[in-house]
């Protein structure tokens, strides 16, 4: 076996015997038993559970390695949690230190994933009985998913082949890696892009950015832009902005989906490559692109046909697809470009769901739109903008909510902290269970909470709020229906104000794409013109009205 067939073979449906070979490959030391052994569960969603071995590593940390079938219709994605806890309780640091585990169910595609639990020190570095909730890994692989990503370090860890240890299967699966080569990668593809109009790149000189030029600029700089360059640059990071999008909506299936059939999930999920190599490639933007962004705009499309390829997509209002003016419609690039950041799209995985710090999909998540957005500020650091490490957002905003409903249930007893870092609600057969003789009212506190980041940036605070609200919401009633959750939270709880408009239009768009993830059909987006705001929170006035009484002493009567 090589790269090319390990990639080939990761591309078909799930099959065990082919998923013996492609272990065998991958570790040298796999001990797969001859038959494999049945584990019994009682989890209604779980089919079978075997174990088909174990991996001995060159540390000699061991990793065992389970096949679970779910049954048919169970949606993996929508209950990960509940399917991690199944595995995680056989790691117990001495016989086994991880596990290997695929997950695969009547879908094309299955999950291959890796969990492992990390040993806490104390302040003088001596090792503690703690231990840190389980992390768990995962690659999407099968016929509707790119495997390169995957083949390209499986295929690394097979070339070390007895020297493997569990750091290095901790870096095959490292999602953080992933996210800092796609963006150097990324911004490779968007500096071509602004290069193209401005005649201009940045480049680090002496350790900071300057604009330097290449060659003169294109007749669109003057007409387009007034000799504008940032105006340029802001173009560019909002045509490739609403590509990524649409990378997204085609991993639902939602984008070229036939005619014949009112359902959404069986499109195209190679739409916008498909689409580029049916055009004529110089004029890409202007007859295509542009096109379909005005029909991801428009509600009133016959059977939501999009007339060029004669198959539906979606209608997607909330502003992200507005037109833009006949002048920008009209800015033509190379086909080299576009055929070129396509092929870059094409060497990953898009997942829709952001990744929580305990459980991450080995892929591009919208989280990513926010690490874009913030590196490509070149000033960014100038204006006050700072990427936050995401486990400090988890925990600023855990920390936040956790003291806002012990001030309101007025408790001062570790249940709610252990809930909201949890999402477990105890003993629920003890009759003086806190969570559960409380749950009415802090459903109530959850619904009503306001959350309003003055500085939103990409929305790395409110997401994580959002996400957080979410979890203990569905733990409290797992029988409401998630995308309504989520949307209720959307539209009675977020708000945000930015300075920069291209944070407002990132936030906006991790929202919207939050909500995609539970629905299985397009639904209206929600307009959040008037919940993520471009502006300036530190003013107290806008436009001429004094708000500066606003919050000391009595109401204050604007209108």
């Amino acid at each position: 076996m090589n790269k090319a067939l390990l990639k080939q073979k990761l591309s078909q449906h799930y099959n065990t015997d082919n998923w013996k070979e492609i272990l065998e490959y991958i570790f040298p030391n796999v001990a797969l038993f001859q038959i494999p052994q049945d584990i019994l569960v009682t989890n209604e969603k779980v089919k079978t559970f075997r174990q088909l071995g174990n991996v001995r590593l060159n540390d000699g940390k061991t990793l065992a390695v389970f096949d679970i079938q779910l049954k048919d219709n169970v949606d993996i994605a929508r209950n990960r949690v509940e399917l991690r806890n199944l595995t995680t309780k056989y790691i117990d640091q001495e016989a086994t230190h991880g596990v290997l585990a695929v997950f695969a169910s009547d879908s094309e595609d299955y999950r291959f994933t890796f969990t492992a639990q990390e040993t806490e020190f104390d302040e003088n570095m001596q090792l503690v009985t703690k231990q840190t909730e389980p992390k768990r890994y995962t690659y999407v692989l099968g016929p509707n998913e790119s495997c390169q990503t995957a083949s390209d370090r499986f295929f690394k860890l097979h070339e070390q082949k007895n020297t493997v240890e569990l750091e290095n299967v901790v870096d095959a699966f490292s999602v953080e890696k992933l996210n800092k080569e796609f963006f150097n990668k990324y911004k490779e593809h968007y500096e071509d892009f602004v290069q193209f109009i401005t005649g201009k790149r940045f480049k680090k000189v002496s350790g900071k950015w300057k604009e330097v030029e290449i060659h003169e600029p294109s007749g669109y700089l003057e007409t387009v832009f007034e000799n504008d360059n940032k105006q340029a640059r802001d173009f560019v990071k909002k045509l490739i902005g609403r590509m990524v999008f649409v990378q997204f909506l085609q991993k639902k299936g939602w984008m070229g989906c036939s005619v014949d059939s009112s359902e959404w999930g069986n499109g195209d999920h190679t739409f916008c490559k498909s689409l580029f190599e049916s055009a004529n490639q110089d004029q890409f933007h202007s007859n295509y692109l542009a096109h379909l962004f005005d029909a991801l705009n428009t509600s009133n499309r016959e059977n939501d046909v999009f007339d060029l390829t004669q198959t539906r997509v979606p209608y997607l209002n909330g502003g992200l697809f507005e037109a833009d003016s006949e002048a920008i419609r009209q800015i033509d690039f190379p086909g080299s470009h576009f055929e070129s950041l396509l092929n870059f799209f094409g060497e990953y995985n898009f997942t829709i769901d952001e990744n929580d710090p305990n459980d991450h999909e080995v892929g591009i998540d919208p989280e990513m739109l926010g690490h874009i957005f913030e590196n490509l500020l070149e000033d960014n650091k100038d204006k006050g903008a700072f990427y936050t490490p995401k486990p400090i957002v988890q925990y600023m905003c855990q920390e936040s909510l956790i003291q806002y409903l012990k001030t309101h249930l007025e408790n001062e007893t570790t249940d709610i902290e252990n809930f909201i870092r949890t999402f477990d609600k105890g003993d629920e057969s003890d009759p003086n269970n806190y969570i559960l003789q409380n749950d009415k009212r802090i459903k109530e506190l959850l619904d009503r909470v306001k959350i309003c980041d003055p500085a939103i940036g990409s929305g790395a605070f409110p997401m994580g709020l959002l996400q957080i609200i979410f979890r203990a919401k569905m733990s409290l009633d797992w029988t409401l229906d998630p995308a309504e959750v989520k949307r209720g939270i959307i539209q009675n709880s977020i708000y945000g104000v930015d300075i920069e408009k291209g944070a407002v239009d990132i936030a906006r768009l991790r929202f919207w794409l939050s909500l995609i993830v539970y629905e299985k059909a397009p639904q209206p987006l929600p307009n959040l013109d008037y919940k993520i705001m471009q502006g300036d929170s530190l003013l107290e006035s806008f436009e001429g009205v004094d708000l500066s009484q606003i919050g000391q002493g009595d109401d204050l009567t604007i209108f």
